[in-house]
């Protein structure tokens, strides 16, 4: 397994060990941070560092407040959770500890006692992988439950009985299946079985930490096939996107890294009104939803004359509009060819054409055909789409001429 140089521990990391070192505590880095490193990627400084150590919140915040290095930004002493920030890099700080669920798969433990023993604080964590402890000074390592072997392996697998981790926060699955798409590492059988028993309990979770976990999986994830084989296997889709086919998810693997075109694809089984209530449900923004939606809407955009497509795609702008290409790539090769040539042809012929461009005002054509209220609106479109199919036209006297010749 693959040696930590002490090099790839940030300096800011260190300082803050020696205090807690000279105050007779200890101090290890553990998590996602830890992981990377035995990956062989140099820790990224700008993430987010778990620590943990025997020091008490209460005692931490003591020796950390006379420093002008660090700020203390939030704390839960009940949970004995403080964030820290130490010259730009954002820590994590918790107290050793054991905790209790309720066993509904709730994300928030019952109880929370304190203790000195690293290994009780090794086994309240989810997966051996990000149960590994590094102390920053010494590079000494502790690894309870062997998950450097788990790394070189690159298998998931749970500290403890899956069903037992599973059924204490049922979140857990979801992370199983983004670290399985962010490193592209399997999941372990028995681990596996866990999360089918246990999937169930998702519905215990909220829908924002669901949308949260699930929107990390979706747009960002590298290995985005490993993710989808395992919601699929442990039934977690029948719980979190009834309705969603694997056949359609699978496309995934061959969809752009596009936050809106990977959703697209996802939900592509979904309605436009059913996607966008769907997303809007994980409070993933409004915004966000109501334009996967329209992207889901448009599969079919060619079946449109060449005119309206035209005129959808200046009203929607150059950006949606390759996005929407992507994506009906996806599905339709021969579909996006063309669309992509009518793309290219609008950008030569400068058709891309928003309403602000228009060189002619509801006022002006209020004063041309002593129109009023709705009748001005119903003008202008027809103005705007005539200026977008022939954008040389988009001038006052030209659109005067056009509209003149409607009445």
């Amino acid at each position: 397994m693959k040696s930590i140089n002490e090099n790839s521990i940030p300096e800011e990391i260190k300082y803050l060990a020696e205090l807690i070192k000279n105050s007779g505590y200890s101090l290890y880095i553990v998590g996602g941070f830890v992981r990377d490193l035995f990956m062989g990627e140099y820790g990224n400084a700008n993430a987010d560092i778990d620590i943990c150590g025997n020091c008490r919140p209460d005692e931490l915040r003591s020796i950390i407040e006379n420093s002008k290095e660090i700020y203390l930004c939030e704390a839960n002493y009940p949970l004995g959770t403080l964030k820290i920030n130490i010259g730009g890099i954002s820590v994590e700080y918790t107290t050793f500890r054991k905790e209790s669920y309720r066993g509904n798969g709730y994300h928030t433990p019952s109880t929370v006692v304190f203790t000195d023993n690293i290994y009780q604080d090794a086994l309240r964590r989810d997966f051996t992988i990000n149960a590994i402890y590094l102390d920053p000074l010494s590079l000494e390592i502790v690894d309870p439950f062997d998950g450097q072997h788990d790394i070189s392996h690159k298998i998931i697998k749970t500290v403890r009985e899956s069903a037992d981790v599973f059924s204490e926060d049922a979140l857990r699955i979801l992370r199983m299946c983004r670290f399985a798409a962010k490193l592209g590492f399997s999941i372990d059988t028995k681990t596996l079985q866990g999360a089918e028993q246990c999937a169930g309990l998702l519905k215990n979770i909220s829908r924002e930490r669901i949308g949260a976990e699930l929107d990390l999986i979706i747009s960002d994830a590298e290995y985005i096939q490993y993710a989808v084989d395992a919601l699929f296997a442990a039934d977690i889709s029948e719980v979190i996107c009834l309705g969603v086919h694997k056949e359609t998810a699978d496309k995934l693997r061959i969809s752009p890294k596009d936050r809106h075109i990977r959703w697209a694809v996802f939900l592509s089984d979904y309605s436009k009104e059913k996607a966008r209530e769907y997303i809007a449900s994980l409070s993933l923004g409004k915004q966000f939803a109501q334009e996967t939606a329209s992207l889901i809407s448009r599969r079919e955009i060619c079946l449109l004359e060449k005119s309206e497509i035209i005129i959808y795609f200046a009203k929607t702008g150059a950006a949606f509009t390759k996005k929407l290409i992507d994506y009906i790539a996806i599905f339709n090769t021969n579909d996006s060819l063309y669309l992509q040539a009518i793309f290219c042809y609008m950008n030569n012929k400068k058709q891309f054409i928003s309403y602000s461009m228009l060189s002619i005002t509801g006022s002006d054509i209020k004063s041309i055909l002593n129109a009023d209220g709705p009748a001005i609106k119903h003008y202008k479109d027809k103005a705007y789409e005539y200026a977008v199919l022939n954008p040389e036209k988009n001038n006052y006297d030209d659109l005067k001429l056009f509209l003149l010749s409607l009445i």
